[in-house]
């Protein structure tokens, strides 16, 4: 049997990227045409490619740029202005309590966005009666159906923007009156770089390096800040290209000094997820980063991000150098709550070049790295930090990394389990025994080669031998390949172990997120993985209870038996166990 390399590793190494830390970007902003590269322009402080529609705050309609034919817009209201007019039309007066909605179902030829039957076919039109909202009203709210949305068809410098006090929110029907209603999970809003929609067809993935969006969501600039008032929750956000133009700004979602509140996101099949630069302090939280190319997490400058309920699988970074699936340069990071599982790079496994780290309450487990480098004292299997970094971990789980775990050196975790080393104080004894005693539960080969669904961003693996319960393997891990656990550099396949989240099962089928074509033909081997605490696990009531007080599903890890009043320890890892608890939801286990 000859295992297939993931998609995303041929297309690292077709575009030859430089390192797990790949950090490649533009100047952002500018005063002058002088201060951009590769022919972009000065608009409004940012560097643009020039295109008009995108020239205004990305992918936004430029203000005070069209030209004089009409004197009005088609709500009525005068244009003008020093320098020209505004480009599209204006929705009109709209009052200051309307949410503007979004359907790419829409055929409304001059739509206001005031409700679902007068929905904006584009979100770009909508953002820039978002954008006019803001002026007059001081705060935007935008309701997006499920459908896939494009940037430009014709333009890959054109992204959509984030800006301060708008709230972009996906996952909706397209009848909800109520924004409790909607189900992101069940109805995808997907924001992709696809410019020319051939991702998915004959080629795979490859084909999207010479036309997809260098950055599909942009928010900030050094001129024009943005804070945590821009909202982006509930989409689905996949196809930045895996060849931007050197020097040119790169990644699925880009932030130049900017604090964004980004919450229920799947970031996958995309290249560089989340890249931020400058002054800001970026929130991501309940997201799933999984089946991506390139550094999923680049911290540049003075960015401080912090991540909590995130799971962190598959992402392939390819090459030597710094960096790994989560890179920064001088800002300390904070990682709570996570799973960081099954993810693989050319040398650390997880992390790189980060001056200081902060875990609490994660599972670190099945990473794999090929080369050595890194931390003189943390293992290359799970970091590679600068010599003088400072290493923090609590009340986490590091097992089955590959090439090794070990300890940490001077850097004691406290109430951890860390695969090779034995109790040490506050630590349980993880030196033998396995802390996750259902690592292990399924194995199987496909019958079949999978298929892969670009309405959804997901790709069906098929075994007609299997009996799975119905969606009892959603929010679980699949392994394409062998187990690297036991064996050395040298006898792992260079063409790396790719771990798939899976969103949803059949008696014979799964879906996972990304493009796994390539990896699970007829024949090849799988393992389904799951993460929680078993009942008899070492881990459970041996955590520090002045760590996070809730876990990844949000349940509550302080125990206060009714009669006494006292606090118990909470669970060592991403989990507090709860018997007959769910897995890892934060795709919607139906």
């Amino acid at each position: 049997m000859k295992l297939r390399t993931c998609w995303w590793v041929v297309v690292s190494l077709l575009a030859g990227l430089g390192g797990c830390g790949l950090s490649m970007r533009d100047k952002t902003s500018c005063v002058t045409a002088s201060d951009c590269l590769n022919g972009y322009v000065c608009v409004r402080g940012e560097c643009s490619s020039g295109n008009v529609a995108g020239a205004d705050a990305g992918s936004r309609p430029s203000k005070d740029a069209g030209s004089t034919a009409s004197m009005s817009d088609d709500g009525g209201q005068e244009r003008g202005g020093d320098a020209g007019q505004d480009l599209g039309h204006d929705a009109g007066p709209l009052s200051c309590d309307v949410i503007l909605h979004v359907n790419a179902q829409s055929s409304r030829p001059t739509p206001t966005g005031a409700s679902w039957s007068d929905a904006f076919k584009s979100l770009t039109e909508a953002l820039v009666t978002a954008d006019k909202l803001v002026v007059r009203c001081g705060h935007a709210e935008v309701w997006v159906a499920q459908g896939r949305y494009l940037p430009s068809t014709t333009d890959r410098g054109v992204s959509f923007s984030l800006e301060n006090h708008v709230e972009i929110y996906g996952g909706f029907a397209g009848t909800e009156s109520s924004r409790t209603e909607r189900d992101w999970h069940k109805h995808l809003s997907v924001l992709s770089g696809d410019v020319n929609l051939d991702d998915g067809t004959s080629g795979g993935f490859t084909v999207r390096d010479a036309d997809n969006s260098y950055v599909v969501v942009r928010g900030g600039s050094r001129l024009h800040p943005i804070d945590e008032s821009a909202v982006l929750d509930g989409f689905v956000i996949t196809g930045a290209s895996t060849r931007p133009l050197s020097g040119a700004v790169s990644g699925t979602i880009y932030l130049d000094h900017a604090s964004a509140s980004l919450r229920n996101l799947v970031i996958t099949s995309s290249f560089s997820p989340l890249h931020c630069v400058g002054d800001g302090t970026p929130h991501l939280a309940d997201s799933v980063i999984a089946t991506n190319a390139g550094t999923s997490l680049t911290a540049l400058d003075t960015c401080a991000p912090s991540l909590e309920r995130v799971v962190m699988a598959g992402n392939t970074s390819e090459s030597l150098g710094g960096g790994g699936v989560v890179s920064a340069q001088e800002q300390p990071l904070a990682l709570t709550n996570m799973i960081i599982a099954g993810n693989w790079c050319g040398s650390a496994g997880v992390l790189g070049n980060v001056p200081a780290l902060k875990v609490d309450h994660v599972i670190v487990a099945g990473n794999f790295s090929w080369a050595e480098g890194g931390h003189s004292s943390v293992p290359d299997g799970l970091v590679g930090l600068t010599t003088s970094a400072e290493l923090v971990i609590t009340n986490s789980i590091i097992w089955g990394n590959v090439p090794n775990n070990g300890a940490p050196g001077g850097e004691i975790p406290d109430h951890s389990c860390t695969q090779g080393q034995a109790a040490n104080g506050s630590n349980v004894e993880c030196s033998t025994n396995s802390p996750l005693r259902a690592y292990t539960a399924l194995n199987g080969t496909w019958s079949a080669r999978s298929t892969y669904d670009e309405n959804t961003v997901q790709t069906v693996l098929h075994d007609s031998a299997a009996h799975f319960a119905p969606n009892a393997l959603a929010g679980l891990f699949v392994q394409f390949g062998p187990d690297p656990v036991g064996l050395g550099p040298s006898q792992i396949p260079t063409n790396g172990l790719c771990w798939g989240y899976i969103v949803s099962n059949t008696d014979k089928d799964l879906r996972v997120w990304g493009y796994f074509v390539e990896a699970a033909l007829a024949g090849n081997l799988y393992t389904i993985r799951d993460l929680r605490p078993a009942a008899d696990a070492v881990t459970i009531d041996h955590a520090a209870v002045g760590g996070s007080v809730s876990d990844i599903l949000g349940q509550s890890r302080v125990d206060v038996p009714a009669t006494t009043g006292d606090v118990s320890s909470a669970d060592i890892g991403a989990y507090e166990y709860v018997p007959g608890s769910p897995a890892i939801c934060l795709a919607k286990c139906p």
